[in-house]
């Protein structure tokens, strides 16, 4: 039974503001009705140490240099699951991740659904543990 998004915030950081519109739409038709969106890491990594999130979707490159695994691992030390996201092959920048699904841009909603599905599951069996 697929789990319903609309209680989930959620936590989305992507630079590039055309593809963030299209994923917004996408989440929506998801379900997710509370999405903070943020386009720097300067404003991710705010909303990361101070937010209230049941899930994060983190673009990998965020453009300039700069990348989103240190919020990444904000989120992993306030147990905030996340998930990345990259039309880049960061698959090597990714390593130390393995403990994150990755979903390679362009998005689709069956893979984007079944990471966050997988993600908020493996999240829930820790919990319980």
């Amino acid at each position: 039974m697929r789990p319903t998004y609309s209680d989930l915030r959620l936590l989305y950081v992507e630079d590039e503001v055309l593809i963030a519109l299209d994923t917004q739409d996408m989440l929506a038709d998801m379900g997710f009705e509370d999405v903070t969106y943020v386009a720097r890491r300067d404003k991710a990594l705010q909303q990361a140490e101070e937010g209230e999130f049941g899930l994060a979707l983190l673009d990998v490159n965020l453009g300039h240099g700069e990348t989103s695994l240190e919020v990444a691992q904000t989120l992993r030390s306030r147990g905030i699951p996340v998930v990345f996201l990259t039309g880049y092959n960061s698959v090597e920048l990714l390593d130390e991740f393995d403990w994150a699904r990755i979903v390679e841009k362009p998005l689709a909603p069956p893979r984007l659904t079944e990471a966050i599905d997988a993600t908020l599951g493996a999240a829930q069996e820790r919990a319980q543990a």
